[in-house]
């Protein structure tokens, strides 16, 4: 008996075990190999087993539960001894617990209210208006979230004497690279703002440039002749 047949045949997962096979079709239909699903399945079945050896009901799943499968001490049946279970394994845990958020089993994580609630619909206009990138729209969101407990929530009441105070209190606090990300993040959020009429026109511009003074570049080499003329006079 290999290591997966004997894994499988002492492992129990109790109430979840009707659900793990229908998350085996799940995968079948998403044309994922036998291999693969045997995989995704085995991980399943132990994070079944660990709820009911840890006293976890599945009405109370979530994130936490997931990082405390991930970090757990493996005692479990099939004869593991290990110190912690690989981060491919617990993402193959999660998916499990994503297809139960779907099939209603679990219950969906709790959705915090942002402060900042116009931050969501900035964020859709970023990605689908001006086409950018997931990361460069987090970086955005970063920053403003920076500048916002300054700038505040009445957008209307913007004007440019606020926009130039809180860029230049920022400016004493961090290097020309940084407030220029910084800035950029706020100039675009206000043609945002503008554009849905949230906030007065132009205040974009009222943001001043950041200015960053460089070095004058040094010759890498002396011509012959600067070198003869620099002898003479050593």
């Amino acid at each position: 008996m290999d290591t997966n047949s004997r894994n499988r045949w002492f492992l129990d997962p109790g109430p979840l075990s009707s659900w793990i096979d229908q998350f085996a079709d799940d995968l079948a239909a998403q044309r994922y190999t036998p291999l693969t699903i045997e995989g995704y399945t085995a991980s399943a079945r132990h994070f079944a087993t660990w709820l009911g050896s840890a006293g976890i009901s599945i009405d109370v799943i979530d994130d936490d539960v997931v990082r405390g499968f991930a970090e757990h001490r493996c005692r479990c049946p099939g004869g593991r001894q290990w110190l912690r279970i690989s981060p491919k394994y617990s993402r193959r845990a999660g998916r499990f617990v994503v297809f139960l958020r779907r099939a209603g089993v679990v219950r969906p994580p709790l959705k915090v209210a942002s402060p900042y609630p116009l931050l969501d619909d900035y964020q859709s206009w970023l990605r689908v208006h001006r086409g950018l990138s997931g990361r460069t729209i987090a970086r955005h969101l970063r920053h403003l979230h920076k500048l916002l407990p300054e700038l505040g929530t009445a957008t209307l009441d913007y004007d440019a004497a606020r926009i130039r105070n809180v860029v230049r209190e920022w400016r004493e606090r961090t290097g020309p690279a940084d407030l220029r990300t910084i800035t950029s993040a706020l100039r675009s959020y206000l043609r945002f703002l503008a554009g849905v009429g949230l906030c007065r026109p132009n205040l974009d511009h009222a943001i001043p440039p950041v200015l960053q003074w460089r070095l004058s570049s040094l010759p890498r080499y002396l011509a012959a002749a600067d070198c003869r003329a620099r002898h003479c006079i050593l």
